[in-house]
């Protein structure tokens, strides 16, 4: 997984290096001269100083040696300054990175203040840590010493590490050295480019080529739910819904279901031994968020709060699914006996409706007052975060986010979503898309406030849509902000 990405500046973020290839040419242009079509190919034989002696003699220019290289430096900072531009698709990447938490470094060659001056005016400088050049490292990149002094001030591990290049020799001497490399077709490494694509982990001919998945720091989620024929609710849902906030989606199966917007008319639970599917994830893509929806019997709850022990999983985001619409309690006494004791004390947040919130607590609620009291009773006893679901207000859709911090800042905090009922009857999967939406987030890295604020946001578009489908309680529109 990238935590940390090292960039070349020429040819790998920069259009740059045609540049280097013509500055000369540009230089005489500016004396009014026009460059001989050998000119490079003489230079790229000779030093910078015999370079400058041959077109001085070759051109029969009255100035110094020292001048023409002076001019040529002039034309070469003016490019930086002025002109350069970035590489298809650099930009997008650079910013999709810093958004996922990857730490971004510059390791290059070219002078310090004109590489960061073009950075400046391509409006990515403030997404980088700082810049190391070759001439600090004290090596050019045929020595993996700038590479490490990058990967030493980002703080992370070297296989954790990309490094993005453009050329043969920074490419080789970065994937000797065990650095992961994604290299980029460039003109002027055209000749090499075989040999490039066989040394990298990636190689692409633009940076728009990179999908979301191909080293991004990829959140995961994993749902445990029951399955919805329809496709309105459960682990269909939550699937749709973890996949449009852009994190993986993994899914343990509780239960099948033959049921449509009409309703239920068969549940197939599965065997509580079966939900070792949930270990075959944990021991390979450990989850970094959890939700969990329908659980068929208290044999499951057993399993899964014995498997969320043993994998330390965090961020476990629990929809309690135990009061119908019309007010019937859906979990017998002997299964909430296990939530209550073993698998509630491990979530993190619990996602009540407003009737499930007085049943867990005790309380009934009248008002916004008691609504807190009730959501501060189950706070307190599973020690976690409570998001109280006003769908079933018939004022309005007010959610209420409850956090005890007893243990560590002996504080409480309250905290109100508002939101106006909105006139749709197909609502079929709120519950499981909200909770879903939350976990996603968490998985993100964003605290709960944050978390829950962007769900709400989410789920109110995905009600707003206004899709119709079915002959009952239609599905929302999770894809309705694609």
């Amino acid at each position: 997984m990238i935590k940390g990405a090292i960039f070349d500046i020429d040819g790998t973020l920069l259009d740059s290096m045609p540049i280097w290839e013509n500055a000369g040419a540009r230089y005489l242009a500016t004396l009014g001269i026009k460059a001989k079509p050998d000119l490079k190919e003489r230079l790229d034989a000779l030093s910078l100083p015999e370079g400058a002696i041959y077109m001085q003699k070759e051109y029969g220019l009255s100035v110094s040696a020292e001048d023409i290289l002076e001019g040529v430096n002039q034309v070469v900072k003016d490019f930086y300054y002025k002109e350069a531009v970035m590489k298809p698709g650099a930009y997008a990447l650079v910013k999709r990175l810093k958004e996922n938490g990857v730490k971004l470094i510059i390791a290059t060659a070219t002078d310090k203040e004109m590489a960061k001056a073009a950075l400046i005016r391509n409006g990515i400088w403030q997404d980088f840590t700082g810049m190391i050049t070759c001439e600090e490292a004290g090596a050019g990149k045929t020595s993996p010493k700038v590479f490490e002094f990058a990967r030493q001030k980002l703080g992370t591990k070297k296989e954790e590490t990309w490094v993005f290049e453009d050329s043969l020799y920074a490419v080789k001497t970065a994937t000797e050295a065990g650095f992961p490399v994604c290299s980029i077709y460039d003109t002027y490494s055209v000749g090499n480019a075989k040999e490039i694509q066989r040394l990298s982990n990636i190689y692409v001919r633009d940076f728009s080529e990179i999908g979301d998945y191909s080293f991004s720091n990829m959140k995961t989620v994993l749902t445990i739910a029951g399955s919805d024929s329809s496709g309105g609710a459960g682990i269909q849902a939550d699937i749709k819904t973890l996949t449009v906030h852009k994190v993986y989606a993994m899914t343990c199966i509780t239960a099948l279901t033959a049921q449509n917007t009409v309703g239920i008319t068969e549940i197939m639970p599965v065997p509580a031994e079966f939900l070792k599917q949930m270990e075959s994830i944990f021991t390979d893509i450990k989850p970094d968020a959890v939700k969990i929806g329908m659980i068929a019997s208290k044999e499951q709850a057993e399993i899964i709060a014995e498997y969320l022990e043993k994998y330390s999983i965090k961020n476990v985001v629990a929809d309690p699914v135990m009061i119908s619409t019309s007010g019937t309690v859906l979990v017998e006494e002997t299964t909430r006996k296990i939530l209550y004791e073993k698998l509630y004390p491990k979530v993190s947040l619990l996602t009540p409706n407003i009737p499930e919130t007085e049943f867990l607590s005790g309380i009934k609620i009248t008002d916004k007052k008691t609504r807190e009291e009730a959501a501060k009773v189950i706070a307190d006893r599973w020690n976690c975060a409570v998001l109280s679901k006003g769908g079933h207000s018939e004022e309005n859709a007010d959610d209420l986010l409850y956090e005890s911090f007893l243990q560590e800042e002996k504080k409480e905090k309250a905290v109100w979503f508002p939101e106006e009922r909105i006139d749709n009857p197909n609502t079929h999967g709120t519950g499981c898309t909200l909770s879903s939406a939350v976990a996603a987030n968490l998985a993100k890295g964003f605290p709960v406030e944050e978390s829950v604020k962007k769900a709400k946001a989410y789920i109110s578009g995905a009600i707003r849509a206004m899709l119709n489908l079915g002959q009952g309680n239609g599905p929302l529109n999770h894809m309705w902000d694609l």
